[in-house]
């Protein structure tokens, strides 16, 4: 039997399970949620029918088409090959990633620890959670996309829901249901680095608290109107993905779906040509992060999401690895 969706939230948070990674194109009027403000907020999390096979949880075979859900877990590179591309990685529904494969064989032959990885880990996939939620103090009622970091934000929804369902003698509190599910209420902190002569602030959210709904308080066609979030993924094939880690799109189809290592080492001599300037440049900029290294750790943070000095980073990145 399947899990419920709790259950496999579960089981995601222990590790076993602004993009365009999303096509939105048939559902135009779905905007995206952003938190610019300290404040404290409140969202509706509606549930979706998964409507695929290449749902996360279905490839896993821990759910069935047609169970509820109401979390898109998967992973994501971004900024790949010369066009700088986002996609979500191919094993968010065990499929083959090309990406994944070549990082893989960097950890095996030289180890986690190594330059050798330490030069390439900036491929490495980034854990996103994306929701369909409606704020229920909004007149309109609309629904919207929410697409942040899992560890930023779905962790400490879990972690919550978990403790506060087992002082109630529940696994967890129910509040994702419809209807009376729970309106989920929250703190969100807008954390200001400034740093390299610039500024930018991103949201951590904390002190997650459940209320009961009043109700169905929704129209009762709403989640009919819903799309089901795994119809709405971009997948890319392992073909396509080669041929982003190609410098070039000319050159024949044997060319064009050669192994990352190759394509990758014609990118990082692309880039080299283009930046010899920011070579000679002595990188002094620090990372805005506590605990991160500017220049290193380049997407391994949960803030470099929205981080401002993401593309400096990237740059002293690879001019620290040429010398």
């Amino acid at each position: 039997m399947a899990k419920d969706k709790y259950a496999r939230s579960k089981d995601r948070a222990k590790g076993n399970a602004g993009f365009a990674i999303l096509d939105t194109s048939e559902y135009s009027d779905i905007e995206y949620l952003k938190y610019t403000k300290d404040g404290t907020y409140s969202l509706d999390i509606i549930p979706y029918k998964i409507a695929t096979k290449n749902h996360p949880e279905v490839a896993s075979g821990d759910a069935d088409v047609g169970d509820e859900d109401y979390i898109l877990d998967v992973r994501v590179h971004r900024g790949i090959g010369p066009k700088k591309t986002n996609f979500i990685c191919p094993r968010s529904f065990d499929k083959k990633c090309p990406v994944c494969d070549y990082l893989d064989s960097i950890k095996q032959q030289y180890g986690y620890n190594s330059s050798e990885y330490t030069k390439v880990k900036n491929l490495a996939t980034q854990h996103k959670a994306i929701y369909l939620v409606v704020d229920p103090d909004d007149d309109d009622q609309k629904v919207k996309l929410f697409d942040t970091s899992f560890a930023n934000f779905q962790k400490e929804l879990l972690d919550q829901a978990t403790a506060d369902g087992a002082a109630d003698g529940l696994d967890i509190i129910p509040f994702a249901e419809w209807p009376k599910g729970c309106t989920v209420t929250f703190r969100v902190c807008m954390v200001k680095i400034t740093a390299g002569g610039g500024s930018y602030s991103y949201p951590e959210f904390k002190s997650f608290k459940f209320k009961q709904r009043k109700g169905n308080e929704y129209p009762d066609d709403f989640l009919d109107k819903i799309p089901a979030l795994d119809e709405l993924m971009i997948i890319k094939t392992a073909a396509e993905i080669d041929a982003m880690l190609s410098p070039s799109d000319e050159g024949d189809e044997e060319e064009q779906e050669e192994r990352p290592s190759k394509a990758r080492a014609s990118q990082r001599e692309e880039e080299e040509e283009d930046e010899e300037e920011e070579e000679e440049e002595e990188v002094s900029t620090k990372c805005p992060v506590k605990g991160g290294t500017f220049g290193v750790d380049v997407d391994d943070l949960p803030e470099c999401d929205s981080c401002k000095l993401r593309s400096e980073c990237s740059a002293a990145y690879r001019a620290n690895r040429r010398k």
